[in-house]
């Protein structure tokens, strides 16, 4: 499992990073990777496994492998130290989606607008130079 990184710790009950016990508690077996921002995952020890980052590991240079008190990983890998955990690639974005999604979500009206907050629109236009990169 990956998440995405469109959250933070100050949005959880506990108002802390979760850590490798955290994640071990629901998910023992499986690999669960949290995307925290551009520069930290948190894994837990499924996936600590998988990849094979133990404690003793060296740590990347420009990165950060995180322990606890008791020189335990805590599952928290920092810049560099991400390049360890080998995600999947993102799926292929496709110009005709995204333009669906952008007409889906434009709608004046709609039940996908109003639950993003939006209760009218004008002098929307998208065009499929708009989503190309130049």
């Amino acid at each position: 499992m990956v998440s995405n990184s469109d959250w933070h710790e100050a949005q959880l009950r506990e108002k802390r990073l979760p850590h490798r016990m955290d994640l071990d508690r629901i998910a023992p077996d499986n690999p669960v990777v949290l995307v925290r921002g551009g520069h930290e995952f948190i894994v837990n020890s499924a996936a600590l496994r998988r990849w094979n980052i133990t404690r003793s590991m060296p740590v990347p240079p420009g990165g950060e492998i995180g322990h606890d008190a008791d020189g335990e990983l805590n599952g928290e890998l920092v810049d560099t130290a991400r390049g360890l955990v080998k995600l999947p690639p993102p799926p292929k974005l496709v110009e005709s989606e995204i333009l669906a999604q952008m007409k889906l979500l434009t709608r004046p009206g709609s039940p996908e607008s109003a639950s993003r907050g939006s209760s009218s629109s004008a002098g929307m236009r998208s065009s499929p130079t708009a989503c190309s990169s130049s």
